[in-house]
């Protein structure tokens, strides 16, 4: 889970407390069952707007259009993982499967670029960490049954 300090300290580097918040609750790890992906879904926002404003953010911020859109993209992913987990549908399976196939850790570039976009190396690489962890724990869903 990311801090309050952490996240205060990206919410300065975003320059946008409310995106540094979605960009938090996006870095879930929380997905035991279909009612834990829920639960975690509830807490974010999720639209086509909100999406988008989170990568311009994120761009800015790390001054890199590719780093930007990776980071956005992993937590993209991560959202993907759950909703499928969350509609514990079967018929889901081969999507979330795909989707999973997607998730893969913040290159070294993007932890860089983090560091320098938030000025603190130490907070950064838990910010990036926890991106991370986000994946993996969506990497390893189960399928429904």
């Amino acid at each position: 889970m990311i801090s309050k300090n952490d996240e205060y300290i990206l919410a300065v580097a975003l320059s946008n407390e409310r995106i540094a918040s979605e960009v938090v609750a996006r870095a879930i790890d929380a997905s035991a069952d279909a009612a834990a992906a829920q639960a975690a879904l509830d807490i974010i926002t999720d639209s086509a707007k909100e999406r988008k404003e989170i990568r311009e953010y994120l761009i800015v911020a790390t001054a890199s259009r590719s780093v930007g859109e990776e980071i956005a993209e992993q937590q993209e992913i991560v959202v993907e993982c759950l909703e499928y987990q969350a509609a514990a549908n079967i018929a889901n399976n081969a999507a979330l499967n795909a989707a999973q196939a997607k998730v893969k850790a913040l290159s070294a570039k993007a932890r860089e670029y983090l560091i320098v976009a938030m000025a603190n190396r130490a907070a950064a690489n838990r910010v990036a960490d926890e991106i991370d962890a986000a994946g993996a724990v969506a990497a390893g869903i189960a399928d429904a049954i």
